[in-house]
């Protein structure tokens, strides 16, 4: 699936996410080529960016672009906060994050902790892990709070508020992990 045209032209470029009979080992960074047998064609070739992407929405393209767009860059800083995506917020590990980014494991650990330092990243431990969010995604689990909290209230106009116990099964639905 092309994510800005249905087609491409030679020289052109684009997005896509690739879906194949057959499951491949592929790492952020690989390059690939698209050969068709008989007749033999080169069709086409890229850089892997995302090794277990969402399913492909259209309401996500913004998103998703503003993700590749982020992979893309050469920074690590930049590559580990495009890791964490805001349509399907959940903690990374700092394995996941290497995974995500290709970046070694005492770089990804230096850059993390930059961006710990500077706010940009927050850190957490879970079942003796450590886990990250990024700020963005904590700042879209506040608004959907506060959007679920306000249609409570519009809902139970005379109660003083939701209990603690039925937030969280309401946000358990979307953040499971």
């Amino acid at each position: 699936a092309l994510f800005s045209s249905k087609n491409l032209q030679a020289g052109e470029s684009d997005y896509a996410q690739i879906r194949l009979e057959n499951k491949i080992y592929a790492s952020f960074g690989d390059r690939f080529i698209f050969r068709q047998f008989s007749p033999p064609i080169t069709l086409g070739g890229g850089t892997v960016l995302e090794t277990s992407p969402l399913k492909y929405h259209k309401r996500y393209i913004k998103d998703i672009t503003g993700l590749l767009n982020g992979l893309e860059k050469n920074t690590p800083a930049e590559r580990i906060l495009a890791s964490f995506s805001i349509i399907d917020i959940r903690p990374l590990n700092i394995k996941e994050i290497q995974i995500k980014t290709g970046l070694r494991s005492e770089e990804t650990y230096q850059q993390l902790q930059q961006l710990i330092q500077t706010k940009q990243v927050k850190q957490f431990s879970l079942n003796k892990m450590d886990d990250f969010l990024s700020d963005s995604q904590l700042q879209q689990i506040h608004l959907q709070l506060a959007n679920e909290l306000e249609k409570y209230q519009r809902h139970y106009p005379g109660r003083s508020g939701m209990s603690q116990a039925e937030l969280i099964s309401l946000l358990g639905k979307k953040y499971s992990e």
